[in-house]
């Protein structure tokens, strides 16, 4: 296939909301955006991946392919929604460009393997609708043989919103005619469901440098934190217990020693490695210092005022460096070391996940003691909320 003559972004954007115009079925609209997409591209193959969040899974109701066979194998296979780089973009919600897939330690390669086609090199970019993810597009391997572009990530962009409203507007209108549990193919979980469970639902999902957190009718945006995105991950699995070191490679996708495929409780321990080093340097411990003692201010202030709330999460927080303070000095003042990187994570998830609780707090009063009270951290990390007060989280 010669590369398409017109690759103007404000033609795509105009061809597209012609045919949206003019098709009223979701699967014609989307089938429609991605065969176009990949003649714009000249790419082997694109695909749409929705997230099915009851079973936390990706799966492809929407490809143009080359080889129709592909296309037929890519629509019967699932796969984990943390897994791949469609996972990566899925959790970050940010574009990627991989030019060289069998280097990148991200890559899933499962498809494949049913496929029987090798993914040399893909552009994938995330679906993001009003409540949170709903899947990637994902485009693979150039037909010239080379690689995409930046330009090629910025026309994937470009479809992007047009296909999440898309998508949103159809599980509305599905939701308005169908019963509870009939949902369409993109449809997430319908509010009709949701109260049938008792569940109410609330949202917590990033988009861009910024996340979006809804609770209790009350909506508010926090600047991306690495702890915001730690407590994220704990809500997508409430119950369950995750290694701080798995949060930090998952998460944060750094290659941490001794982590698993995939964190849980179950497991086996994170194994023990060697000296990290003090558990906190001189400047930290100084800073730690510091924060004590206006937190300290802060706290007879709060109790002047008769300010419960304030003096609750003040004293949470003194407590918190204290601890930390307290393990990383022994006897005499000599200093602690950390036994492993598994301590150096569990003290920077902690931390993290705290000053993230804190920022909440302060906008959410209520979100930040119902965080307080159910996020458990530590060398193991958990979200679990009280069994007999379902909430339902958007992500």
């Amino acid at each position: 296939m010669s590369e398409p003559a017109n690759r103007d972004l404000r033609l795509l954007a105009y061809e597209l909301g012609q045919a949206f115009a003019t098709r009223r079925e979701l699967s014609e609209l989307i089938a429609f955006a991605v065969a176009r997409c990949r003649d714009l591209l000249n790419a082997e193959g694109v695909a749409i991946l929705l997230l099915d969040r009851e079973n936390d899974e990706l799966y492809i109701p929407y490809a143009a392919e080359q080889d129709p066979q592909i296309a037929a194998q890519l629509s019967r296979i699932r796969l984990p929604a943390y897994r791949g780089i469609a996972g990566k973009v899925l959790r970050t919600a940010r574009s990627l460009r991989v030019d060289d897939t069998a280097a990148d330690r991200w890559f899933f390669a499962g498809v494949d393997e049913k496929t029987r086609r090798t993914t040399r090199s893909l552009v994938c970019a995330p679906l993001v609708g009003a409540h949170g993810a709903l899947g990637v597009i994902e485009a693979v391997n150039p037909c010239s043989g080379g690689q995409f572009t930046d330009e090629d990530l910025a026309l994937l962009n470009a479809l992007t919103q047009t296909i999440a409203d898309a998508i949103d507007d159809s599980a509305r209108r599905t939701a308005d005619t169908t019963a509870p549990g009939d949902s369409g193919v993109a449809q997430p979980r319908s509010e009709a469901v949701e109260e049938k469970r008792g569940v109410r639902d609330h949202a917590f999902h990033r988009q861009g440098e910024y996340w979006t957190i809804v609770y209790d009718g009350h909506t508010f945006r926090l600047k991306h934190a690495k702890g915001l995105a730690y407590i994220a991950y704990l809500l997508r699995y409430p119950g369950e217990e995750f290694h701080a070191l798995d949060l930090v490679s998952v998460v944060d996708g750094e290659q941490v020693e001794g982590r698993r495929d995939r964190p849980a409780a179950t497991q086996q321990p994170a194994r023990r490695l060697g000296d990290a080093g003090a558990l906190l340097d001189p400047q930290a411990k100084a800073a730690y210092t510091r924060q004590l003692r206006d937190l300290r201010e802060e706290l007879e202030e709060a109790r002047a005022f008769n300010d419960p709330g304030r003096v609750e999460r003040l004293q949470q927080e003194i407590d918190f460096l204290t601890q930390e303070l307290a393990r990383a000095v022994g006897l005499g003042g000599r200093e602690r070391r950390a036994g492993s990187h598994a301590e150096r994570a569990r003290v920077n998830v902690t931390r993290a996940i705290a000053g993230a609780v804190q920022k909440i707090a302060a906008h959410h009063a209520g979100l930040g003691r119902h965080f307080s009270a159910t996020i458990k951290t530590g060398t193991f990390c958990s979200y679990v909320p009280d069994p007999r007060v379902p909430v339902g989280w958007v992500l």
